[in-house]
């Protein structure tokens, strides 16, 4: 499918084309918003006493890599690499607004650049993992 932002620039679909075909045949698993009627939910409680939150789609993926993670944490890049996230300081941003306590800490990479390093700064249990009905 072409549209008229692509046949003006020949250059630009290439390249998404080539990326496209990488990934493919990268073997990832292919993850898109596609489906909208098997988004994955994760019910938490923040805390011993806290609340009990129901977090869906993205967020979800996101948060149950924390609860994977533990204190040890992770950064974007390795969301990435496991193929659950695509804008983690987005999910992140939307789980605090939710509640959840979440820290950030800068990290140097090998290559000089600085990272955000994202941890639980509290305990959350996982209550129920499932899929959410589209809505």
């Amino acid at each position: 499918m072409s549209s008229p932002q692509n046949e003006m620039n020949p250059a630009a679909t290439a390249i998404a084309n080539g990326v496209r075909v990488a990934n493919l045949q990268s073997g990832h698993p292919v993850v898109t918003t596609a489906s909208r009627t098997e988004k994955p939910k994760l019910w938490v409680r923040i805390g011993v006493d806290g609340p009990d939150l129901l977090v869906g789609g993205r967020e979800a993926q996101t948060l149950a890599l924390l609860l994977t993670k533990e204190k040890a944490g992770f950064t974007s890049d390795e969301a990435s690499d496991r193929g659950c996230a695509r804008l983690t300081s987005a999910y992140i941003h939307k789980l605090r607004r939710l509640g959840m306590p979440i820290a950030t800490d800068s990290e140097t990479t090998a290559g000089g650049a600085v990272v955000a390093h994202y941890s639980l700064a509290c305990p959350v249990t996982s209550l129920k993992q499932g899929r959410a009905e589209a809505a």
